[in-house]
């Protein structure tokens, strides 16, 4: 509540103050015709600060936080048009021309000098690897303790996002298990500090000027480094010698009026990109300008038409380039298309990638489930008979033996013979207990593993399921797989999904599969174990029944008889240990299953939501195609205007000097 308090009071007040918290600024509540006044606005939001870098802020801060950026102008207009800073004010919305201008007014307004800049820029439409015939992006450079500064207000007021409209929001909240998205741009206010006085190194990883001068750097960075990618560039920020803010001759172009200034960088400004052609015809349209201003001046007829002549050369010249210029627009487009398909073969390369390692775990799933219902039933069934079959033993069947007549002695050979044949088994029976025990060690060990991998696994999985969530959502912004947020999403998935993931449960099924193995060979053994005791107790009876005489015999068969029925209890424990295992691993195999084919929809929905954004950027290009289309057949008219406005005016010059 105090706080509410104190914040009313600080408005009353009527200060800009710098708060508390890192980035607020609290504003004044100000009339109409402050708030549509670039001087008076920029005066009275700077009041008291106390340094032109101070000032600067607020003037970033304050247009960042109350222009918005014009969308209409990127996805409707049908023209691009340049407004005034008192018109950007009035209708509060501007493109990146109009913020920079806005900012560049307010400033001078200060006497802080400012710099409007032209310049390229890695967008949504503009990525690694495209090529730049024109600047596509516009910020300033402000000149504060002697040092020129940059400062980009487009990108510090916010983003681009294709948020849901009012029902499709109520549609989500209602219907949580579809994923609504939105085929409409709109503009999110975000402030970003961090556009106020960037590195200039940092700065042009994404963004360079069209003048390298205003890189303010030493070695500025050629353009075909910064088509490249990331990597590139920062390799060649490795080499940067010195700083070039300090640079005097930026202050001798910013006092330059705006047709000196572009013939001043003209030349410079071509070299750096020879597909800048619209540049080269504007120099020569200044110049036919600057040889017509002249030639109406010159008192000579005979140099009032060398100057007109000569204002012609330079008009041809434009008209050439423009004619030329069509082609290169069609050139741009048709490589920016040509990228805006690539990005949907990209998204599906990166599903085949994903979805073909989760249908073979789909696949491995349903295989396991299938083979699993079969090794359940023959289990039980093979637990029934031995139940069925153990109760065939019993120690009481000695007793119903009956001796032979003649009774033959212990030492002959066949009674002899047939306890050579029990030791013997009973030999057998040890050496198969220590296999057994060393079996169920090591099934006892891969079903700790087993567990281990599978809270890993859940570990990774949710993981694996939060990265898609957040790649989703920022495709739904019609964010691409060449956006930094993609491609950190990408790296994190990668990590989660083919490194941990995958692994864990390809490691899975490995261990799943040889656990059963290591239950049949336990099962195996037990029936070894069973059949040596089974024919132990045979053989101790047919003793008996040729001599009852030898009562170890009867400790023997009683021995025996105990060891077939426990080695009988732990088969029957073995088989329901196995069935049980088998039962809980269907249900995490299910799990699995439906996990991966939910990971394949959520591909299918990826390229859908590809196809959108494909669709909404290859109408703006077209859209933009065209617009540049008709600028440029607006500049041809415009040299021909230009030539039939310059004949009438030599020829009306030349009959006044006549008279």
């Amino acid at each position: 509540m105090k706080k509410l308090i104190l914040l009313a009071i600080i408005i009353c007040i009527g200060y800009a103050v710098q708060a508390s918290e890192k980035d607020t600024i609290i504003f004044p509540i100000l009339p109409k015709a402050i708030l549509q006044n670039p001087k008076a606005l920029a005066e009275t939001i700077t009041k008291d600060a106390v340094s032109d870098e101070n000032r600067a802020l607020i003037i970033f801060y304050w247009i960042t936080h109350h222009i918005q950026y014009d969308i209409n102008a990127l996805t409707k207009s049908s023209k691009i048009k340049r407004y005034t800073a008192v018109e950007i004010l009035k209708r509060q919305i501007a493109d990146s021309r109009g913020y920079s201008d806005l900012l560049k007014a307010m400033c001078e307004a200060i006497g802080i000098r400012t710099q409007v800049i032209e310049g390229y820029e890695k967008n949504e439409t503009y990525d690694d690897g495209t090529r730049f015939y024109k600047p596509n992006h516009v910020w300033n450079a402000v000149l504060v303790n002697y040092k020129w500064n940059i400062i980009d207000a487009t990108n510090g007021a916010g983003v681009f996002e294709m948020k849901l409209g009012w029902l499709k929001q109520q549609l989500q909240k209602v219907n949580k298990k579809k994923l609504y998205y939105s085929t409409k741009q709109k503009f999110v206010f975000e402030y970003h500090p961090e556009y106020f006085f960037p590195d200039p190194k940092s700065f042009r990883v994404k963004r360079l000027p069209t003048d390298p001068l205003w890189q303010l750097l030493d070695p500025p960075m050629p353009l075909s480094v910064f088509e490249l990618g990331e990597a590139d560039i920062k390799e060649f920020n490795e080499n940067v010698i010195s700083s070039r803010q300090l640079n005097p001759h930026l202050s001798e172009i910013n006092l330059l009026s705006e047709q000196a200034a572009l013939l001043e960088s003209a030349d410079r400004t071509y070299q750096f990109n020879p597909r800048y052609t619209v540049m080269k015809a504007a120099k020569h349209l200044a110049l036919a300008n600057d040889n017509f201003d002249k030639g109406l001046q010159q008192e000579s007829t005979i140099e009032a038409l060398a100057k007109k002549e000569a204002g012609k050369v330079e008009l041809k010249a434009a008209k050439e380039i423009l004619a030329d210029q069509k082609l290169d627009i069609t050139a741009e487009y048709t490589e920016l298309r040509k990228l805006n398909n690539e990005k949907k073969v990209d998204v599906v390369k990166y599903k085949q990638n994903f979805t073909t390692i989760n249908s073979k775990f789909i696949a491995m799933s349903a295989t396991h489930l299938s083979t699993a219902k079969t090794k359940i039933n023959a289990w039980k069934s093979d637990v029934a008979v031995k139940a069925k079959k153990s109760k065939e033993i019993d120690i009481a069947n000695l007793k119903k033996i009956k001796t032979n007549k003649t009774e033959k002695d212990e030492k002959d050979p066949a009674l002899k013979l047939i306890l050579d044949s029990v030791n013997s088994r009973n030999s057998l029976v040890t050496e198969l207990r220590s296999n057994i025990n060393t079996q169920k060690e090591i099934i006892a060990a891969n079903r700790k593993s087993l567990k281990d991998g599978v809270d890993t696994l859940e570990y990774y999985l949710i993981k694996t399921d939060s990265a898609f969530m957040k790649e989703g959502i920022a495709r739904l912004k019609k964010q691409d797989s060449y956006d930094d947020s993609i491609k950190t999403l990408r790296s994190e998935l990668n990590m989660y999904k083919t490194v941990k993931v995958d692994k864990l449960q390809q490691a899975y099924f490995d261990t799943y599969d040889s656990t059963l193995v290591k239950y049949e060979v336990l099962k195996k053994q037990y029936s070894s174990v069973l059949d040596a005791l089974k024919k132990n107790i045979q053989d101790l009876e047919k003793y008996r029944k040729m001599n009852a005489s030898n009562l170890s015999v009867e400790d023997a068969y009683t021995q025996n008889v105990h060891e077939y029925q426990e080695a009988n209890e732990a088969y029957v424990n073995n088989s329901t240990e196995c069935i049980d295992f088998i039962k809980a691993n269907m249900t995490l195999t299910e799990l699995m299953k439906k996990k991966y084919t939910n990971e394949n929809k959520y591909f299918v929905f990826l390229v859908n939501t590809e196809d959108d954004r494909k669709n909404y950027y290859k109408d703006v290009l077209a859209k933009y195609e065209e617009i540049e289309k008709k600028v440029n057949e607006s500049n041809k008219t415009n040299v021909k205007n230009l030539s039939t406005k310059m004949d009438i005016a030599f020829k009306k010059r030349t009959k006044e000097n006549w008279k």
